[in-house]
Parts: structure tokens; C-alpha cells; sequence
């Protein structure tokens, strides 16, 4: 009766260790899943302060100079009765900067909290 008890008693033991190996494999994968979210809040950051600050002003590919016009697109034509001037087209590259930072910092931040608080356990 003694060696069964012994028996059960080491086959948990292989459980446990187990579970435990399984469960450091999976912090250290989500661990990468928030570098990879950091990574991207850090980016879109970038992008925002550096790339948007000059924005270059293109109608599907094609760059635009101010006097220029933009047919908008849909999902179902290329081109639309809808026009954009060159001014009105900066100016909405110019308003989306701020959520692209402010979208950037939180990413970054959040991933960054999901590391630490990863970590810290």
C-alpha cells in the first residue's frame, strides 16, 4: 500500500514540474507579445512626432503641391465625386498627429506595465 502512495506521490511531483516549466514558457511568450506591443506604441510614436511634422501630402501615391486637388476613393470606386483640396488634406494629416501620439504613448506605456507587472510576480 506504502509503494502506491510513493508512486501517486512522484507522479504529481512530475505534474507539478511540469506545469510550472509550462507556465514559464507562456510568461516569457507574452512577454514577447508585449515587446511586440511595445515596439509598435513606439513606432506609431515616432512616427508621429517625426514623420507627421513635415507631412508629405499625396493623393493615392502621388505626391500633391498646394493648388492641387484629390478625388476621394471608396470601397467601391477609385475615384468619387468628392474632392479634396491640397490644404485640406494637410490639414487632416496635421489633426490626426495627436492620436497618433497619444495612441503611440499608450501602447508603449501598456506594454510596459504587462512587462514589469510579468515580471515582478
Amino acid at each position: 500500500m506504502q509503494e502506491v502512495a510513493s508512486s501517486r506521490s512522484a507522479g504529481a511531483n512530475a505534474d507539478t514540474d511540469g506545469g510550472g516549466a509550462s507556465r514559464a514558457g507562456r510568461r516569457w511568450w507574452r512577454a514577447v507579445l508585449d515587446g511586440v506591443i511595445i515596439a509598435a506604441g513606439l513606432t506609431m510614436l515616432i512616427w508621429g512626432i517625426v514623420a507627421l511634422a513635415h507631412p508629405a501630402v499625396s493623393c493615392r501615391g502621388v505626391r500633391m503641391a498646394p493648388g492641387d486637388v484629390c478625388h476621394k476613393s471608396s470601397y467601391t470606386a477609385e475615384r468619387t465625386d468628392t474632392v479634396q483640396t491640397y490644404e485640406q488634406r494637410r490639414r487632416a494629416v496635421a489633426q490626426s498627429r495627436p492620436t497618433v501620439i497619444a495612441l503611440g504613448a499608450t501602447m508603449t506605456a501598456f506594454g510596459t506595465v504587462m512587462v514589469y507587472r510579468r515580471f515582478r510576480q
